[in-house]
């Protein structure tokens, strides 16, 4: 960890980004009569293709790809090779898999191997909306926090991407450690989770140290005594759960941030059948 114990976490292994598109409702309508279409084109492809390999035929995979490009390039462009290249990956994997299973090979997961599937909604049985884009006919402003798909002259808005402050135990054990850094070792493991699914999600994190941030009020600066259980105590007279004060001061570690206005933290358990609100904790 560098000196002033804050250090930006780089992803070594490029990932798909998801983000959250807010479209206008005539750009929401287009969006899903193209990933209807798209759909179609994927459905249409995959039962010729399926049928051949029932009547224990040849796939033939270039002429089902020229036909069918040929048939939605008006509605899709040059998007529709990418549907086609999806269908393509699909057979390739169920062949090799088949393969595998011929040899005596099998994989451990692999109970029965079946063709691809089609893209259909499990619950409303109809398509499943996927619009599948070149990656050449797209481009991403992240400034304007806009995508920008070029073959139907749309520019949509999507959610800004957040960045994460994570606490860092100041003794975490990094590579070896005893019975007493078991709890550090499982909390690096948690650490690491939290990361692989924001670099998912194309999210910015940064390991700050923790040291300190417990003994100290966020916006005072002086130190708080702990009591009752849970609870900081500050000598300018006021109170705060002791989670929420570390945490304030991990991020003015960070930025130098101080949140002004702190609405009362919500507490939640959690359940094996889900994340329920703690009775008599909140509002």
């Amino acid at each position: 960890m560098p000196e002033e114990g804050i250090c930006e976490v780089k992803f070594k292994n490029r990932r798909t980004n998801a983000v959250r598109l807010l479209p206008n409702g005539f750009q929401e309508r287009k969006l899903r009569k193209l990933a209807d279409t798209s759909a179609k084109l994927f459905n249409e492809l995959n039962y010729e293709r399926r049928q051949q390999f029932f009547q224990r035929q040849r796939v033939d995979f270039r002429g089902t790809w020229d036909k069918y490009y040929k048939k939605y390039k008006s509605a899709l462009g040059v998007n529709a090779q990418a549907v086609l290249q999806k269908n393509n990956e699909a057979w390739s994997s169920f062949f090799s898999l088949l393969k595998l299973r011929k040899g005596n090979r099998p994989q451990p997961f692999m109970k029965r191997v079946n063709p691809p599937k089609y893209w259909k909604d499990g619950e409303s049985g109809g398509r499943k909306l996927i619009l599948a884009v070149r990656q050449d006919r797209y481009a991403v402003d992240e400034q304007n926090h806009k995508l920008i798909l070029k073959d139907f002259s749309m520019e949509i808005r999507f959610a800004g991407r957040l960045t994460i402050y994570m606490g860092y135990p100041f003794n975490i054990a990094q590579d070896r450690g005893n019975k007493f850094t078991a709890n550090m070792r499982s909390y690096r493991k948690l650490m690491d989770v939290i990361e692989l699914k924001a670099q998912e999600y194309g999210m910015k994190v940064f390991e700050v140290v923790e040291y300190g941030t417990s003994r100290y009020c966020a916006y005072h600066d002086v130190k708080v005594e702990r009591h009752p259980r849970g609870v900081v105590s500050c000598p300018e007279g006021h109170k705060l759960h002791s989670d929420l004060n570390s945490a304030l001061n991990i991020l003015k570690k960070a930025t130098g941030m101080v949140i002004p206005t702190i609405e009362k933290p919500l507490s939640f358990i959690v359940e094996h059948s889900g994340v329920a609100p703690a009775r008599g904790c909140n509002p």
